[in-house]
């Protein structure tokens, strides 16, 4: 006998030809596999974090539902209110002196230039 013939060596070039595009292929579905495993992981640790917000969130909300519900009952009395009305009027006419006192200041110094 001869040896193989050309359609056997064709046959086995086909074969290692599959098997070299298997391994490759292999290889891309492990990276893929791993990529996918990452990902799951970012997500559980993400997913965590939004959990302890939302419990750090909640309680904020009922520490300034609380605090908006004593400052309801401390401006329904009427003396409170009127101190308070007092304070931020004094406030608000000191700021616009300061205000004033700054546009002023500016419009020598563009005078003086």
């Amino acid at each position: 006998m001869s040896g193989p013939s050309r359609g056997q060596e064709e046959s086995r070039a086909l074969e290692v030809q599959n098997d070299t595009r298997l391994q490759g292929l292999a290889g891309k579905v492990s990276a893929l596999r791993k990529v996918t495993i990452d990902i799951h992981d970012e997500v559980q640790d993400q997913h965590g974090l939004l959990e302890a917000t939302d419990q750090r969130m909640g309680s904020f909300g009922q520490r300034l539902q609380s605090t908006r519900e004593r400052f309801h009952a401390v401006m329904a009395r009427t003396t409170t209110r009127q101190f308070f009305y007092y304070v931020m009027g004094v406030f608000i006419l000191l700021w616009v002196l300061v205000y004033l006192f700054k546009s002023s200041s500016q419009l020598e110094h563009v005078k003086d230039s």
